[in-house]
């Protein structure tokens, strides 16, 4: 990781591995579970409602908002029925992350759904994302 700004593998716990230490917080019921190789506490689990990881705020080092990637196993449960994701046209979606300043304006959001994933940004009900389909689903329980 010494190439990396901030790096949080999410293995047991929400530190940052990268460079400059900016450590998460564990919200919620988020717990330690075994990863995709049954490595015990070597993975987070999210229990979907109330569980999340905070990032907090850095002013340092100043990132231009294109500079990023986010790589990530996702293992999910099930999906979230909830309203009605317009442009995916589907009541099915598990959310992986998302930026926000805790109102409901939010930078970007990646979620899956049951007919592919979807990457979005902007005013909570007025955002208008970018949805890849291409048959990409995430099985559910794999």
């Amino acid at each position: 990781p010494g190439g990396w700004v901030y790096m949080y593998p999410m293995d047991g716990h929400a530190g940052d591995a990268g460079v400059y230490r900016n450590h998460g917080i564990l919200r919620g019921n988020t717990s330690a579970t075994k990863d995709r190789f049954g490595r015990p506490n070597q993975a987070l689990h999210f229990d979907g409602v109330s569980s999340y990881v905070e990032i907090p705020y850095a002013k340092v080092p100043d990132l231009a908002p294109e500079v990023f990637t986010f790589t990530a196993w996702v293992y999910i449960d099930q999906y979230y029925s909830g309203e009605a994701w317009d442009p995916v046209k589907t009541y099915q979606y598990a959310p992986v992350f998302s930026k926000t300043n805790g109102g409901d304006q939010f930078q970007y959001r990646f979620t899956f759904t049951d007919k592919g994933f979807y990457f979005d940004g902007g005013k909570e009900k007025q955002s208008r994302g970018v949805f890849y389909s291409s048959g990409v689903t995430v099985p559910l329980q794999k």
